[in-house]
This record gives C-alpha cells, sequence and structure tokens, in this order.
C-alpha cells in the first residue's frame, strides 16, 4: 500500500496548516517552517519539492527534511494511500513525569539543585534508580539571555557572568 504523490496534497497540507506560502519555480515556499517557525526571524527557509514532495528547512538550526509523507505524519493531515483508505497517525500519549528521589540525591551530590531537577523534570528509569532519565516533549521553551546586550565586556569577565547565570 504505497503512497502516490500528488501536487494537491502539498496544497491541502499547507491549508490545514494555515501556512503563508509561494510557489517559485517547482517548490512551493511556506513562510514559516511548521518545525522551527523560522526561528522567530527567518522567513521563507522551508520548502517542499511540486514534483517528488521531499522538504526542507533551510536553517542551520533546524535542518528538517524528509518527504511530504513524514510531513504530514507529524503534522496529523491524512494521506491516501492506493488502497483507497485515508491513513490516519495516532499521537503518543504524554504522561506526566514525576521527579524521584534518587535523581534529586544523585544530582545534589554533582552540585545540581533539586530546583533544576524538578524544572527539566529528570527522573530514574522505572525499576532503575541508577539510570538518569532525561525527557523531552514537543514544547518548545524561549531561549533566556545569560547576559545584558547593553554592558560591553571583556571576554574573560562575559564568560564568567554567563556561567553565574546557569540556573
Amino acid at each position: 500500500m504505497p503512497y502516490e504523490f500528488k501536487r494537491s496534497d502539498v496544497y491541502g497540507l499547507a491549508s490545514a496548516l494555515g501556512a503563508e506560502t509561494h510557489e517559485r519555480g517547482e517548490e512551493l515556499f511556506f513562510r514559516w517552517c511548521p518545525y522551527c517557525k523560522g526561528g522567530g526571524h527567518d522567513k521563507n527557509t522551508f520548502s517542499v519539492n511540486l514534483e517528488n514532495g521531499t522538504f526542507k528547512c533551510f536553517r542551520a538550526g533546524c535542518g528538517a527534511q524528509g518527504h511530504l509523507v513524514q510531513l504530514a505524519r507529524d503534522f496529523g493531515y491524512p494521506l491516501e494511500f492506493d488502497d483507497g483508505r485515508k491513513k490516519k497517525y495516532r499521537t503518543l500519549p504524554q504522561r506526566p513525569v514525576k521527579v524521584t528521589n534518587p535523581a534529586v540525591r544523585y544530582l545534589e551530590s554533582r552540585g545540581i539543585s533539586r530546583a533544576v531537577t524538578e524544572r527539566y523534570r529528570i527522573t530514574t528509569q522505572r525499576g532503575h534508580d541508577n539510570i538518569l532519565v532525561f525527557p523531552f516533549t514537543d514544547v518548545i521553551r524561549p531561549a533566556r539571555r545569560k547576559t545584558p546586550v547593553h554592558t560591553p565586556r571583556s571576554r574573560s569577565k562575559r564568560r564568567t557572568a554567563q556561567l553565574r547565570a546557569i540556573p
């Protein structure tokens, strides 16, 4: 049951995502990358090839690339496969992460506070108190500035300030 690429699927996906698009040659450019949102400032760095369905984000910080099937799966857009059925993808359930005392004790012995452990929800693997688990989610937290922009400092003073700013 392979997928047969159709240009209309690219336009349908763009419409479902509410993306602003424009065509250039055989590429459909999105104003914002659906994965990284252009980092908040880069525009028109994501495109889908209208001949073969490959996509790519040109931002070095993102670099997402693949085929339309993957893009549709990642954003919950149903595609029609050869058997005539639309394939729907399910999302994995997200369970809350409970920070465990063995993780807190170990990280405190390494100089990392309980607050940091709880903020990043670092825990231990179920049944194995000696294995740390660092969960990840699809939620992107905004970056925090470590030093003020307006204060000129020497390189060594700037590095010291950054080290002190880490929670």
